[in-house]
């Protein structure tokens, strides 16, 4: 059941943030809409019609870690480490109601204007990030399909605090022990963690079937715990919380 994972998520994750990016340029002209794009601090764009691909982004300073929330709703949302140099994150959509937008929020420990927050509505929305920064990264937008890349980054926390029909998470090696939480209700989550790192799952909610590395278990009651074979706590490893129910959670290797 290996298979099962991201066989071609990495390419699937490319192709979606391509595909999203390629509108904004062609050797026509851009289409309508393509030039509204910001890449002041503010990250504010103009709002256009429907069927536009529009651009938002946010300067990159000499920041080494960054809190991204995202706000809204999406039908799919994608995740990448490739910013364009000079960019701490941008954000392009296609065919959403209103373009995105960034601002900054007070982050949950008080400080002010610690947040990078990014507004979406509808539509296709890929987010490119400076793999250079450590990322916490909370998703509280509603998405049908969020797929992310984010083998090229460091990745300091990860929530999932809205509802989504599938969720891919490609991750790198982690440093520490880093959270991965799941606050909203999940149909299937698949993970992929590095061949030498280890990740433990923990559900306060059940759930209908998991594959951890080949080892399936169905019907899972609350407060079940699993991990991947060999797993020592006193090494770097991905700890994975699930508080609402989830369909099924696959985790596999490269």
């Amino acid at each position: 059941m290996r298979t099962r994972s991201a066989l071609a998520t990495g390419a699937a994750l490319a192709a979606l943030a391509a595909g999203l990016l390629a509108g904004c340029t062609d050797d026509d002209g851009p289409p309508a809409g393509a030039d509204r794009t910001a890449t002041d601090p503010s990250g504010t764009a103009g709002a256009g019609p429907d069927g536009d691909t529009v651009s938002a982004s946010v300067d990159a300073g000499s920041q080494t870690a960054a809190h991204l929330l995202v706000r809204g709703g999406a039908k799919a949302l994608a995740f990448t480490t490739d910013a364009d140099d000079g960019s701490l994150v941008s954000a392009t959509a296609h065919a959403s109601r209103s373009d995105p937008a960034f601002s900054t929020v007070d982050g949950d420990d008080g400080a002010v204007g610690s947040t990078h927050a990014l507004d979406v509505d509808g539509g296709q929305v890929a987010v490119r990030l400076d793999a250079d920064v450590d990322w916490t990264i909370e998703i509280e937008a509603g998405v049908e399909q969020l797929e992310a890349d984010l083998t090229g980054t460091t990745l300091e926390g990860f929530r999932l605090a809205n509802g989504a029909s599938s969720g891919t998470l490609l991750l790198g090696e982690p440093d520490g022990v880093v959270p991965l939480e799941q606050t909203a209700g999940l149909s299937s989550l698949a993970i992929q963690v590095p061949d030498d790192a280890g990740l433990r799952w923990t559900t306060s909610a059940g759930a209908g079937t998991a594959d951890i590395l080949g080892d399936t278990s169905q019907g899972i009651s609350s407060g079940t715990e699993l991990t991947t074979p060999g797993l020592d706590t006193s090494d770097p490893y991905y700890d994975l919380r699930s508080a609402a129910g989830l369909g099924s959670l696959v985790v596999t290797h490269p």
